[in-house]
């Protein structure tokens, strides 16, 4: 699991969204200082091992992910906080 702070104070969070698996990776955000959480975007769902995320705001506005797949290959993931926010909207 992992979290940072965008440059206008929402947190966005990485984490394996299961109790006993390491899949799906996915992501939350949460506009009220962690109170509440929106509904959780899959960055990974496909069957696999997606562990050790880090999660960093850039100054472009812009978050990067990075995690290992397998604990053999370092992937990366990069959106902004529009993408999260329609796709967390969306059914």
């Amino acid at each position: 699991m992992a979290m940072c702070r965008l440059r206008n104070g929402h947190l966005v969070l990485v984490f394996n969204d299961s109790s006993t698996e390491r899949t799906p990776l996915s992501v939350a955000l949460s506009t009220d200082e962690g109170a509440t959480w929106g509904r959780p975007v899959s960055l990974e769902a496909n069957p696999g091992e997606y562990a050790y995320p880090c999660v960093i705001a850039t100054s472009d506005g812009q978050t990067h992910v990075s995690y290992t797949f397998l604990r053999l290959v370092i992937k990366h993931a990069e959106f902004n906080e529009r993408w999260l926010t329609l796709l967390s909207a969306s059914d």
